[in-house]
C-alpha cells in the first residue's frame, strides 16, 4: 500500500468515526408537547437539566401556561437564580392577587386576577434597549410597578447571567454550591409549555407563541429534570402538526 493509499484510508476512517459520533438534533429531542408538570399531588418541582446552559442574553422572552389549583398566600411559576446565588435573575411569582416579575434582582408587580382552575397564558419579555420588562397575561400587556429603584447597570451592561439555576413550581437558593428549595413558595397547580427565546418578541408575536417551541429552553424532556414528578397528559392546548420551531 502506498503512502497516498494509507493517508486516504486514515482520512476515510476519521470521516466514518465523525459520522458515528455526530448526534442528530431530532434524536436528542423527547418532546413534552401534550404533557404538563402537575404539582397538585404532593410533587415538588422540576429543575433545568445541568446539561443545558442558558447563555448570557441581551434580550429574551419567556412564555408558559399556568393553572392554579388552590389559592395560596404565595406561589412560584419559575425562578432563575444568578450563578453566584445572590439574586433572582429572572422569575415569575404570585402573592395575594399580585403577579411578581423578577429581573436582575428587582421585583416588579401587577395586580392580576387569575381564576382558580383556569389555564392562563403568561409571557415575560425584555430587551436591554427597552427597560423595564413587559408582562403579558392572556394576551394583555400589564404595567409593572417596581418595589425599589432600578439598580445601576452592571459591568456587563444588563445581560442575563449565564449558567444559572432554574426551577419550575418552587423558588430556590444556593448554599455552598448546593441548590435548596425555599419553603413556602410551592405552586399548588400545573405548568405547561415553559419556553425561552433569545429575542424580545413584540405584542403581536407574543400572541402567536402558543404553538412555537423555544430556542434557548424547550418544552422537551431533554431540557428538564422532572424529579419525582413525571409529566402527565395535557389536553388543554391543541397545536397539531403545524407547531412552529424558531
Amino acid at each position: 500500500m502506498t503512502i497516498c493509499d494509507k493517508l486516504l484510508h486514515i482520512l476515510l476512517s476519521l470521516s466514518l468515526l465523525s459520522c458515528a459520533f455526530s448526534r442528530d438534533p431530532e434524536l436528542s429531542s423527547v418532546s413534552l408537547w401534550g404533557k404538563m408538570a402537575d404539582f397538585t399531588g404532593g410533587c415538588g418541582y422540576w429543575q433545568l437539566s445541568p446539561d443545558l446552559t442558558i447563555p448570557a442574553l441581551e434580550e429574551l422572552s419567556v412564555c408558559l401556561h399556568l393553572q392554579l389549583h388552590v389559592g395560596t398566600p404565595a406561589w412560584t411559576a419559575f425562578v432563575y437564580r444568578h450563578p453566584d446565588g445572590q439574586r433572582t435573575e429572572l422569575g415569575l411569582e404570585g402573592q395575594e392577587g399580585l403577579v411578581h416579575a423578577w429581573l436582575f434582582g428587582v421585583r416588579r408587580s401587577a395586580l392580576v386576577h387569575l381564576p382558580i382552575g383556569h389555564w392562563h397564558y403568561i409571557c415575560l419579555t425584555w430587551s436591554g434597549t427597552s427597560q423595564p420588562p413587559t408582562l403579558y397575561v392572556n394576551g394583555t400587556s400589564l404595567e409593572l410597578a417596581a418595589h425599589v429603584a432600578d439598580p445601576l447597570p452592571s459591568p456587563l451592561g444588563y445581560r442575563l447571567a449565564s449558567n444559572g439555576t432554574l426551577t419550575l413550581g418552587v423558588s430556590h437558593y444556593l448554599a455552598r454550591g448546593e441548590m435548596l428549595v425555599e419553603n413556602g413558595t410551592n405552586l399548588i397547580g400545573r405548568v405547561s409549555l415553559f419556553r425561552m427565546w433569545g429575542q424580545a418578541h413584540t405584542p403581536e408575536q407574543v400572541s402567536g407563541l402558543n404553538c412555537t417551541e423555544g430556542n434557548k429552553v424547550r418544552w422537551d424532556a431533554v431540557d428538564w429534570l422532572t424529579q419525582s414528578c413525571p409529566p402527565v397528559p395535557d389536553s388543554h392546548l391543541h397545536c397539531g402538526e403545524g407547531r412552529r420551531l424558531f
